[in-house]
């Protein structure tokens, strides 16, 4: 009987660690989950009348902006193209939004009024 207790309290406490850990967590994660939601509802969408493939591919071409954008501030991994330096002092978070940004509307010119609107309340 001690050790299932003990069993069941080791896996809810390594529950709890975890959650609580993803519910706190804040930063460039949010806004790529964020962006990343856009990414899908756009590829999905009727109007944009993807097949498989190209919703795959539109994901993927934000996704590597995004990865590009945050790497070129961070120098954390290798960037997949050469970019410029950033300013000293560079957003993570607003490098992330600004690729996501301009990678959708590069892809999706019909939802740019709705792409602007979500760019300046995700700066702000």
């Amino acid at each position: 009987m001690r050790t299932v207790l003990r069993r069941g309290l080791f896996a809810a406490t390594a529950f709890l660690a975890v959650a609580v850990r993803v519910a706190t967590c804040a930063g460039p994660d949010d806004v790529v989950r964020e962006w990343n939601r856009h990414a899908a509802s756009l590829s999905l969408s009727p109007a944009a009348a993807l097949v498989t493939v190209q919703q795959a591919r539109a994901k993927a071409i934000v996704q590597v902006s995004v990865h590009d954008a945050i790497n070129s501030v961070t120098g954390e991994f290798e960037t997949y193209t050469q970019h410029a330096v950033p300013p000293a002092g560079a957003s993570v978070e607003a490098a992330a939004i600004g690729a996501a940004h301009q990678a959708l509307v590069a892809l999706f010119m019909s939802q740019k009024s709705f792409l602007d609107s979500t760019l300046s309340s995700s700066l702000a």
